[in-house]
């Protein structure tokens, strides 16, 4: 997938990889999310946005792990849509990674969120093998709050998913350029509420509007953990300017 666009531009690069969330099950169109997250994206870092999508329906970590290294593979070595892309840049800038339901939803055959973090490093090692040092790997938690799952399984599993999350909080501060971003605060799905369902008739997966609702959350956060310590260092020093020198205009180059 992908935006084609600006030649001028800068092109960004990001694989989202998961299990029925990256595939878009609950949805009449997919994969909703991944478009979702990349078209917010390149709005928030003014830059094209190419896209692949490798999603396992029903996937573990060891699933997905056995599954989608060879197309990662594959997006590592696609050339380049745009030509003014820098011959030193990563050929993915960023992958995000979409697990751990699936992986809960086995805990009666003995997989804890031990066992996770197990399968998860594992995974891992080899996806960092693949897309390089400077690649920025990102895992999400999954929220749960939403589902219509009857109860007390609802609250069940909130509560068992927070520990298979926080493997992947303990993995990424362990990591370099490794980030685990926290669930959407509750106020997020609140106000989405306002505006229609955004659950499934599954009663699990989101569906349209909830899917967009969480990829342009994950968006945000990915622009601010993409956003270049060089585009920063701009952005402090022309509000630092401006604000000595209210009166004269400065003209930033575009980021």
């Amino acid at each position: 997938g992908g935006g084609g666009g600006d030649r001028g531009r800068q092109e960004k690069r990001i694989v989202i990889i998961g299990d029925s969330l990256v595939v878009g099950i609950g949805c009449k169109e997919a994969p909703v999310m991944p478009k979702a997250i990349c078209g917010r994206l390149a709005e928030l870092l003014r830059v094209d946005v190419q896209w692949r999508a490798l999603g396992v329906d029903g996937g573990d970590v060891r699933t997905i792990h056995r599954k989608v290294l060879a197309a990662v593979d594959d997006a590592v070595h696609a050339p380049a849509n745009n030509a003014s892309l820098s011959r030193g840049s990563a050929p993915v800038d960023a992958v995000i990674i979409l697990c751990g339901l699936n992986d809960l939803k086995r805990l009666w055959m003995g997989r804890t969120s031990s066992v996770f973090r197990r399968d998860l490093d594992s995974f891992l090692v080899e996806l960092r093998a693949k897309v390089g040092d400077e690649c920025i790997i990102v895992l999400p938690a999954i929220p749960m709050e939403e589902t219509l799952l009857p109860e007390p399984l609802r609250t069940v599993g909130i509560y068992v998913g927070q520990l298979f999350d926080f493997q992947k909080k303990d993995y990424a501060a362990s990591e370099k350029l490794t980030h685990f971003i926290p669930k959407p605060a509750m106020e997020i799905w609140a106000r989405a509420k306002t505006k229609g369902i955004i659950v499934a008739e599954d009663g699990v997966h989101p569906n349209e509007r909830g899917y967009n609702v969480f990829g342009e959350y994950l968006a945000h956060h990915m622009a601010d953990i993409m956003q270049s310590p060089q585009d920063l260092a701009v952005q402090a020093s022309s509000l630092a300017f401006s604000a000595a020198v209210p009166a004269v205009s400065v003209d930033l180059p575009e980021q």
